[in-house]
């Protein structure tokens, strides 16, 4: 062997074991930690970014999202379209009687629940703000790269994240929330992605299989957003999509025979609900007339989300995430598993927040707003921390987390345990259920409204 090949031979071992990091001389080789930059921070996504509560986007709840205290306790700048209060793009579900507290699917807060007419679109707090979460109510992950806003329809939430003031320039600028994201300057350091949620909600609130948003065909979506923002330089924080099935306005046949005021025994051949299906308020006046007489039921069977169906909307969804986990192993990104925290408030004991107080994923249970569809100002807190959690972990950080406490404690939207100074809940009568029925249908009706990334077209 020749000077010359026995050098190249050295220089080859020495890339190998630098590759593979095998200990040289008796040092290991050490992989090059990851870094998080803060600098130029960009959110893309649904009505959970863009901070829907209680049936519409408003200023209150968009200074408590999830992303609001992400930049207060980590100390990142954010911009939002804030909605003036009472706010805007569709009905405000609130309590008539505040003093009433919540109990987790209980009739007597369905009652006590009303939906006051608010303007369609109270409007922008201050028009000028050129945002960085550019997340909009409705969205399906192809809105992230096809939705732009229309100076034709300035009352519809695409228009409200994407067109103020933009469409005002001279040319006006019309923009996806992608393409927002590639024309930034400076650059975006980091991109949080939460998005797939309407891909399959609709779906479940519906009972139609065909409103899913093939796996391929999302899956293609996705990686097509991750291409082009990791292109900008960004590093990203992926998250999963939620279990919709689990959303707190999809309540379970189970559950529905504890709220319904008929013996069990008699409930599914009356109703036609078996214990392990689901129903949307959809169905509510249906289950009254057929409780009290006035119909002889079953309920119809577009009202009802079979428990198969149920089962092929999960499946889709968990193979959304596992699309998204093999991406951000790929990638090296962050991936934060949202289904891990409404895992927990799926179960009897539900997901412990102090002061003896748990969130569930029942309707009231504490992790849905009114609406039953977005978060609560507690869930918001919770999800914050699950955040700031992995963010520490992946990045080796150690950003404080938030004092969950005292928000559940003051949030209305949290069960409180029952104090003898509350007034006593009283049986309902025909009187009460048929009086509530236009109630269940507006709420019905407003929950369908959210569930379009348009509100205006029906």
């Amino acid at each position: 062997m020749t000077r010359r090949t026995f050098l190249r031979l050295q220089i080859i071992l020495l890339l190998l074991f630098f590759m593979i990091g095998v200990p040289t001389n008796g040092l290991a080789v050490q992989q090059t930690p990851k870094t998080i930059d803060f600098s130029s921070v960009v959110i893309m996504g649904d009505s959970l970014s863009h901070s829907y509560h209680d049936g519409l986007v408003h200023a209150d709840a968009q200074n408590q999202n999830y992303v609001s205290l992400l930049s207060k306790q980590i100390g990142f700048e954010l911009r939002q379209g804030t909605i003036g209060e009472p706010g805007g793009f569709g009905s405000r579900f609130s309590l008539k009687d505040p003093n009433i507290p919540v109990r987790p699917l209980n009739a007597n807060t369905f009652l006590n629940l009303t939906l006051p007419p608010v303007p369609r679109n109270t409007g922008r707090v201050d028009s000028s703000v050129r945002v960085n979460n550019f997340a909009i109510g409705g969205a399906k992950v192809t809105d992230i790269i096809n939705a732009r806003p229309d100076s034709s329809r300035p009352n519809d939430a695409v228009f409200s994240s994407l067109g103020i003031p933009w469409l005002s320039d001279n040319p006006p600028v019309r923009r996806s929330q992608l393409e927002f994201v590639e024309a930034m300057s400076p650059k975006p350091t980091l991109a949080i992605l939460l998005i797939g949620g309407n891909d399959a909600l609709g779906a479940a609130f519906n009972s139609n299989l065909s409103l899913v948003t093939p796996v391929d065909k999302f899956l293609a979506d996705y990686e097509q957003i991750v291409r082009r923002t990791k292109a900008t330089g960004a590093q990203m924080i992926l998250v999963t999509v939620p279990d919709v099935v689990s959303t707190a306005a999809i309540i379970s046949g189970k559950d529905l025979m504890a709220f319904i005021p008929i013996p069990k025994e008699m409930f599914t051949q009356k109703t036609g609900i078996k214990a392990e299906d689901f129903v949307t308020l959809r169905a509510l006046s249906s289950l009254i007339d057929i409780v009290f007489g006035r119909s002889n039921g079953p309920v119809p069977e577009d009202q009802i989300l079979r428990a198969s169906m149920a089962k092929q909307i999960s499946k889709s969804v968990k193979k959304f995430n596992k699309g998204i986990q093999k991406i951000g192993k790929r990638e090296g990104f962050l991936v934060v598993d949202i289904n891990k925290f409404l895992s927990v408030t799926s179960t009897d004991k539900g997901f412990p927040v102090g002061n003896n107080l748990v969130l569930t994923n029942r309707y009231f249970g504490g992790v849905a707003s009114f609406d039953g569809i977005h978060l609560s100002i507690t869930a918001n807190a919770v999800l914050a921390n699950i955040f700031i959690d992995e963010i520490n972990k992946f990045y080796k950080k150690s950003f404080p987390l938030i004092d969950v406490a005292p928000i559940a404690m003051a949030d209305p939207q949290v069960p409180k345990p029952v104090t003898g100074a509350q007034p006593i809940e009283e049986t309902l009568t025909e009187m009460d259920w048929q009086l509530a029925k236009p109630q269940f249908d507006a709420m019905a009706e407003a929950i369908k409204k959210l569930l379009q990334i348009n509100p205006d077209e029906q």
